[in-house]
């Protein structure tokens, strides 16, 4: 195409954006125009088909779910911190972005999200193993609008890749059909994961039994106020403890809250984690260095779990004196980026704000820029939610002109 005159060059691209437009409304597919360097590059390039979405999420719509009718985020990058006026959804959106096409994972997430938002208690089954209290129709919750039977949808966009997938419960007429049968069906014990591919059923009775407390740790959500649980011993042994580089580097990396400490001892049985430092003679709890020392702990370990997919914490700057803070966002920031870790954190801080956009503009994390987002979360005259994206430099320039970039009216 390139030893085509201008002229014909430009026919030809406008001729192949119409068609692909035409295509793309059939199908309704994400429209990108076309570009010239974009068809010059075609038959150079190894295209593949991809059918599960990006670990990474950019783009991300999601309907029906807790207080959004339909929440587009455009543009996120690797390292985002999301801001809004209080109750304006912060926290619905890392439980949305908790999102996986594994249906069981997904189911998983959901009902640890929702145990640690209404703090419901534990118990211990026949089995003698600890067990959460989540009713059958905790589902319910995370569809406020237009009922469970509408479902919740999950949009990803990546460049002109989308996938859809939704979340509902079934009318029992709906199941009758799937299971061929009239009889002995409880529509409230079935949900299903919808794709263009077809549905995928989740029994809710048999997922809810399945559920180990363990996993409310290996989960991408890091909640507010909960940094620390009995799990949280297990997990390390399991998964830092016994891999020698990886324990070396979280051990340099606890360092910003305990600066000598040498080694981390843990005791699965009790869910102790115990500190030992230099010139101690007995080692420590990990309660015994304050909020900031355990939530630094559940983060990197997060981070260390989910290598190569994204970690969302909410309330990241609580329980962390502001001293320590420029710190504790440098660790975070550079062990997130060796992990290949997308972040996504929620703050009612200014001050937190403003120390992430100082950080960014050290020499050492410039190079960190061009990923880093503020995402702001808003309430509108209308009732609606919307979202509003800056890029670093958008948010410098607003920080540095004392410009309000955390949302309200």
């Amino acid at each position: 195409m390139s030893t085509k005159s201008g002229k014909d060059r430009n026919e030809t691209i406008l001729e192949i954006n119409s068609k692909y437009k035409t295509f793309c409304n059939l199908y309704k597919l994400n429209y990108i125009e076309y570009s010239f360097e974009e068809l010059s590059e075609i038959s150079e390039k190894n295209y593949s088909i991809n059918f599960l979405p990006p670990e990474h999420i950019h783009n991300f719509n999601i309907k029906s779910f807790r207080r959004f009718e339909d929440l587009e985020i455009k543009d996120s990058g690797m390292f985002n911190l999301i801001v809004g006026d209080n109750n304006s959804g912060k926290t619905s959106l890392l439980e949305a972005l908790m999102f996986t096409n594994d249906k069981d994972e997904l189911f998983s997430r959901l009902a640890y999200a929702y145990s640690e938002r209404r703090n419901l208690p534990r118990y211990i089954n026949e089995n003698k193993q600890e067990q959460f209290a989540i009713p059958f129709d905790f589902l319910k919750e995370y569809n406020r609008r237009g009922g469970i039977q509408k479902g919740i949808e999950f949009i990803i966009k990546e460049n002109r890749a989308e996938w859809k997938y939704k979340l509902k419960q079934f009318t029992l007429d709906e199941l009758k059909h799937i299971f061929l049968k009239d009889t002995g069906i409880d529509e409230k014990d079935f949900y299903g994961l919808i794709t263009e591919f077809g549905t995928e059923i989740i029994e809710v009775p048999i997922n809810l039994k399945n559920l180990n407390p363990i996993y409310s740790i290996k989960s991408p959500l890091t909640p507010f106020g909960n940094a620390f649980s009995k799990s949280l011993a297990q997990v390390y042994s399991e998964e830092i403890d016994k891999k020698k580089n990886i324990r070396k580097l979280f051990i340099e990396n606890m360092r910003v809250f305990i600066p000598d400490i040498t080694h981390i001892i843990v005791d699965t049985e009790n869910g102790e984690i115990n500190i030992e430092e230099e010139n101690m003679e007995e080692p420590m709890s990990i309660s015994q260095y304050g909020e900031g020392a355990i939530k630094l702990f559940r983060i990197l370990l997060q981070i260390t779990l989910q290598k190569g997919r994204r970690v969302l914490v909410d309330e990241i700057d609580a329980g962390i004196h502001y001293s320590r803070f420029k710190k504790f966002w440098e660790v975070i920031l550079k062990f997130a980026d060796s992990q290949n870790t997308q972040i996504f954190a929620t703050t009612h801080n200014l001050e937190c704000v403003t120390i992430f956009k100082a950080i960014l503009q050290e020499e050492n994390f410039k190079y960190l820029q061009d990923h880093s987002r503020v995402i702001t979360i808003q309430e509108l005259p209308n009732k609606s939610i919307k979202s509003f994206t800056r890029k670093f430099k958008e948010f410098e320039y607003e920080i540095d002109n004392d410009m309000e970039i955390r949302g309200g009216l």
